[in-house]
């Protein structure tokens, strides 16, 4: 995601695939809104679309 994540010891505990920019231990529980699904985004100069594959790594 580019943003950040929490609870990261019980996330890698389960064993679940995260990859964020960074760690924050604030919660977003009703802090946030979604805007759109399925639609075109850009994150630094790379542009993302539906059905894309994103391959990441710890590093």
């Amino acid at each position: 995601m580019h943003g950040t994540c929490r609870d990261v010891e019980e996330i890698r505990e389960c064993g679940y695939p995260v990859w964020a920019k960074g760690v924050c231990p604030r919660r977003s529980r009703n802090d946030f809104t979604f805007g759109t699904i399925n639609e075109p985004i850009e994150i630094t100069g790379v542009k993302i679309k539906k059905n894309d594959i994103i391959v990441a790594d710890q590093s």
